[in-house]
């Protein structure tokens, strides 16, 4: 029954609607915000539309001698509290907390996070998760036991029958009620909520704020939470779009994007403050050596932007664009998280033209040289529109977060060929300013600026 992303995305948003799952709680804790992404992925994943992601080694520092003062962590004592990007760039910089950090730095702690900060002396987010989840297990267990009722598990069953019948069975993990899920996230909230409290914590400036156990132990410490954005999102986003007036729980006081296609394209409900904050910095001087022409571009190069959960079949589609096109000189760039054994098995017996790049390679300078890129739904692909290059969509699962792109001329649609005349096409320049702002300057003023931003973003009160 399952056919598409799309048709599995409507189910969910179907059900939510018909169940009232914006305000369905099991006790204190609001369900469907812990679910509803999991659910996706899960389905996405069991019915084959996308591949399962290796998942990687998680980060952990040797030291952990800051546990012996929980939840005194001194050295993330301050007002406002950073967590980076899991990955940097090669100077090792995340170019989407960094400003912050400056325009902070009379009162402001970055946490380590990811393989880059290891050298780092804050302690490692990944690790204050472990400590949290073991020390705080056997409270939440209880709080979650005392809370749960026969009618719960009643509710949750006629939910996943109600959305197997639209899409069919999808797996056993998600059968039974997820206890476990509840436990996990009262877990962090509470350990959470003590470190942001002892650290007098008031903002926190969050990348990728995924974490809804770190949001909620944020809130409860009476703290504003503010994600800059870092990727592509669209109205298929399951952790932010939701509809406006829904109000969810677990989201952060304040999304801050780099143009306004993305507040327009996402569907970010009310109780989510935005504000523009201009391209990030790497995009803003690939495009400013593009307009004064340092980077020119390459006849016939064609750059293939690689996607998690779809390696294989890009691949596919990376050697049969080499094999048909051999005047073409074709780059397939993979993704950080991606299986490089799998890549390599991809490319054993690739054609002559097919190059395969480490995936550390800088990205936007090889997309502003290129004739055309291509990929599925990767940022990659607003980028490169925003530069000026022809892009190409590819109609694989999830293509529909980059669907605004087809519709207003700045791609084409892509199936199991690659078109001469898409090196013909050319995005309007009106685009680029939609999907990228200018981005604020490296000054004082700038800084100035971007405290100004946060202050209005976070000074709205919002019905959580």
């Amino acid at each position: 029954m399952i056919h598409d992303l799309q048709s599995v995305w409507a189910a969910l948003l179907e059900v939510e609607q018909s169940e009232d799952l914006y305000r369905w709680r099991v006790g204190r804790v609001y369900l469907w915000p812990l679910l509803r992404d999991r659910l996706l992925r899960e389905i996405a994943e069991q019915s084959g539309l996308i591949e399962k992601r290796v998942e990687p080694a998680k980060a952990s520092k040797q030291d952990l001698s800051w546990q012996q003062s929980w939840p005194n962590v001194p050295s993330l004592a301050a007002k406002t509290m950073v967590i980076p990007f899991l990955r940097r760039d090669a100077s090792g910089r995340d170019q989407f907390s960094q400003r912050f950090v400056e325009a902070f730095a009379d009162s402001v702690s970055v946490m380590s996070v990811g393989h880059a900060d290891l050298g780092k002396p804050t302690p490692q987010l990944e690790d204050i998760e472990a400590f949290i989840r073991g020390r705080y297990r056997n409270r939440a267990k209880v709080q979650v036991a005392l809370s749960l009722r026969p009618w719960h598990n009643a509710k949750y069953a006629r939910v996943m029958k109600s959305i197997e019948s639209r899409i069919g069975q999808f797996g056993a993990r998600y059968a039974k009620f997820p206890k476990w899920l509840l436990v996990d996230f009262v877990a962090q909230e509470l350990g959470y909520r003590d470190l942001f409290a002892a650290a007098g914590t008031e903002r926190l400036i969050y990348v990728n704020a995924w974490r809804r156990g770190l949001i909620a132990g944020a809130r409860a410490a009476g703290v504003k939470v503010i994600e800059p954005q870092h990727g592509a999102i669209s109205k298929l986003h399951p952790l932010l779009s939701w509809p406006k007036s829904s109000s969810p729980a677990y989201l952060p006081d304040a999304f801050l994007a780099w143009g306004q296609h993305w507040v327009d394209a996402c569907g970010l409900p009310e109780n989510v403050a935005t504000a523009l904050i201009g391209a990030p910095e790497r995009f803003a001087e690939v495009r400013e050596q593009v307009q004064i022409g340092r980077l020119l571009r390459h006849p016939n190069r064609v750059v293939i932007a690689s996607q998690v959960h779809q390696t294989k079949t890009i691949a596919e589609f990376a050697s049969r664009a080499a094999a048909e096109n051999p005047e073409l000189e074709i780059i397939f760039k993979p993704h950080p998280q991606e299986d490089p054994e799998l890549l390599a098995a991809a490319f054993a017996s690739a054609p002559k033209n097919l190059a395969l790049l480490d995936a550390s390679e800088p990205l936007l300078p090889l997309m502003a040289g290129a004739s055309a890129v291509v990929g599925v739904y990767s940022t990659a692909l607003f980028e490169a529109a925003a530069l000026g290059v022809p892009v190409g969509v590819l109609k694989l699962t999830g293509w529909q977060h980059a669907e605004v792109l087809i519709e207003r001329g700045d791609a084409l649609a892509l199936t199991d060929s690659l078109p001469r005349n898409l090196l013909e096409l050319t995005p309007s320049a009106e685009s680029a300013g939609y999907y990228f702002a200018s981005a604020m300057p490296a000054t004082e003023a700038g800084l100035s600026q971007l405290r100004q931003i946060v202050k209005e973003v976070t000074d709205t009160e919002n019905d959580r």
